[in-house]
């Protein structure tokens, strides 16, 4: 069985290869239960919001909403922990993880996404670590996962041997 030291701390994998841990004992800086800010907050070190945030949050560090944390604002992060509530879209370059006390209203773009048991999230998500695009012409069916998609000139040569015989 699996067993981790704080709910709150996940792993995740760094482009260059390296893995490392995202945990609140890493916050500088916390806005507190008794804190209400409206407005931009650009930040580099990991933030951790307990109180209440609306506006527009910017960083490419992590972002920790506490469990009493209430956040309406559009939000473009590298990794984000959401304990609390956030009513807003979020673009992640790395992570999104929604821990079983989260409750997300708005849109996700991420690299990852994780969701706990009990969590709530509604909305849409465009979860792409590879940054692929997945855009695919009308009607046609995607390959199956591991199966290599045929090129146009083998589908035609098929048909025409089809045809031919």
């Amino acid at each position: 069985m699996l067993k981790r030291e704080r709910s709150s701390d996940w792993e995740q994998d760094a482009p260059s290869g390296r893995s490392y841990t995202v945990a609140e004992g890493d916050v500088e800086t916390t806005l507190g239960s008794d804190t209400s800010f409206k407005g931009t907050l650009t930040f580099e070190k990991p933030l951790k919001i307990d109180g209440k945030f609306e506006g527009e949050l910017t960083t490419k560090g992590s972002l920790i909403v506490g469990q009493s944390g209430e956040v309406h604002a559009d939000i473009h992060v590298g990794d984000i922990v959401i304990n609390g509530k956030v009513s807003g879209n979020i673009g992640a370059d790395g992570k999104v993880q929604l821990n079983p006390t989260a409750s997300l209203i708005g849109d996700i773009k991420a690299a990852r996404l994780a969701i706990a048991e009990g969590a709530t999230f509604v909305g849409n998500c465009d979860v792409n670590p590879a940054g692929a695009s997945l855009r695919r012409t009308p009607g046609e069916i995607p390959p199956a996962v591991g199966e290599k998609k045929p090129a146009v000139s083998d589908v035609g040569a098929k048909v025409i041997k089809t045809v031919v015989k």
